[in-house]
């Protein structure tokens, strides 16, 4: 092949390759902006006092309130942790007489394990003075990946 026949064929190559590439190429969609779509909506939760000065009776009453299908939130000051002191636990009412009970923060989290009231109300009795803003009841989402349920 000498060079005039190469310098010819160049363009018809180049004229090809844009001509292939534009049926190849991805198309781009256009999205509307975030403010003509719609929010999901929230799920309902409620915040239940829990101070220092709160009794075993009254973290007993926080535990008593998680109904099935609901989970209680709080934070756990003692819980050791790789990462930031402490951890933040979600329970959940999965079934009659099943709690379960996971636990994380930055970068880490536990699996789901099943956990007894007992003990349940021993770890929120004793981390009642890391709660200022009370503890969170929202109801439950999870996926059904996450362990046994």
């Amino acid at each position: 092949m000498n060079m005039t026949t190469l310098l010819l064929n160049v363009p018809v190559a180049l004229l090809l390759g844009f001509s292939i590439w534009s049926l190849i190429r991805p198309q781009v969609r256009q999205t509307p902006p975030l403010s003509s779509q719609t929010p999901p909506a929230p799920r309902p939760e409620c915040g239940l006092p829990l101070e220092a000065s709160s009794t075993q009776a009254a973290c007993a009453a926080v535990i008593s309130e998680l109904a099935q299908g609901w989970q209680l939130s709080f934070f756990a000051a003692d819980h050791p942790s790789p990462t930031d002191p402490g951890g933040y636990v979600e329970v959940q009412h999965t079934a009659p007489e099943v709690l379960l009970r996971k636990v994380a923060n930055s970068g880490w989290s536990s699996y789901w394990v099943r956990v007894t009231r007992e003990d349940l109300q021993a770890e929120l009795y004793r981390n009642r003075a890391a709660q200022p803003r009370g503890v969170r009841l929202s109801e439950a989402i999870w996926l059904q990946t996450e362990g046994d349920r």
